[in-house]
């Protein structure tokens, strides 16, 4: 191991003399504890190598990141057919992110994990409770849950399905969630098309500054308008929902307005067609 140069490990660990002498489950606690904070960083292709076979043997949450693979639809179906939907309805827990707009707008992309949403710190607490308890989430083999984490009201559940790793993340918004949604095929509720866009739109005005997931949020919102209606509470739940928010110091200057793609988006007279996005999709 001594002969590898790994940068990101030397910095994640600058107050350990010698970092290449941790045990091996003692270097993946330090990049998964980095990746929960701050997300995936940018290996070089040695220390990504490394930290893939590691991950593998370890079962780490990790390796969907690493691998890049995009959900095949099939596998988001039996993983949602596997959820005791009770369970989702009694939390009022919903089907929502990329994955929901994707099935929303004839699968027009895969995406990489998918979501659960709640809007209440209470109903988070009582979904985590049905996952503490072990396998009473689940109704099926075909589903196991490897790993879980708690990154403050976000959990986030490593399953295997059918032999592949999949992310299951339950994440708290800040804004209350209509009545859920049934679209055919599913068994489980999911978010309304209100809170589709509200959701899209709210994660577009706080992550301006990842530049793939802002274009992905955006790429998303044009799919949404080149595929469904308009409901008339499409901007001013967001805009609600923003000015109850507290700002804190770099987001000062920063209100829902700043955001005229994403306003555009939604509301142009003509739907956008998907290829007007296409660049986006490149990046």
């Amino acid at each position: 191991m001594s002969v590898l140069k790994l940068p990101h490990l030397e910095t994640l660990c600058w107050q350990i003399v010698n970092p290449y002498g941790l045990e091996p489950y003692q270097i993946l606690q330090r990049y998964e504890s980095d990746w929960q904070r701050l997300g995936m960083p940018n290996l070089d292709e040695t220390e990504k190598e490394f930290l893939l076979k590691l991950a593998r043997a370890y079962n780490s949450p990790l390796l969907n990141e690493l691998m890049e693979k995009a959900l095949d639809p099939q596998l988001v179906e039996i993983t949602l057919a596997s959820i005791d939907a009770e369970i989702l309805v009694e939390c009022q827990s919903y089907f929502g992110g990329g994955s929901l707009t994707a099935r929303r707008c004839n699968d027009f992309r895969r995406s990489f994990n998918i979501d659960l949403i709640v809007d209440s710190k209470i109903k988070f607490n009582r979904f985590r409770d049905y996952v503490d308890e072990g396998d009473n989430l689940f109704k099926s083999d075909r589903v196991r849950l490897i790993r879980r984490y708690v990154k403050q009201y976000e959990l986030i559940l490593m399953l295997e399905v059918n032999g592949r790793p999949i992310k299951l993340e339950i994440v708290t918004v800040d804004f209350a969630l209509e009545s859920p949604d049934y679209l055919d095929g599913l068994s489980v509720p999911c978010l309304s098309l209100i809170d589709c866009y509200c959701a899209k739109l709210l994660a577009n005005s706080n992550r301006f500054e990842e530049e793939s997931t802002f274009n992905r949020d955006l790429i998303d919102l044009c799919a949404l308008r080149a595929n469904t209606s308009l409901p008339e509470a499409t901007l001013q739940k967001p805009r609600l929902s923003i000015q109850k928010q507290p700002i804190n110091s770099s987001q000062r200057s920063l209100n829902f307005n700043d955001y005229p793609i994403a306003v555009k988006t939604v509301t142009t007279n003509s739907k956008l067609s998907m290829t007007t996005c296409q660049p986006l999709l490149m990046v």
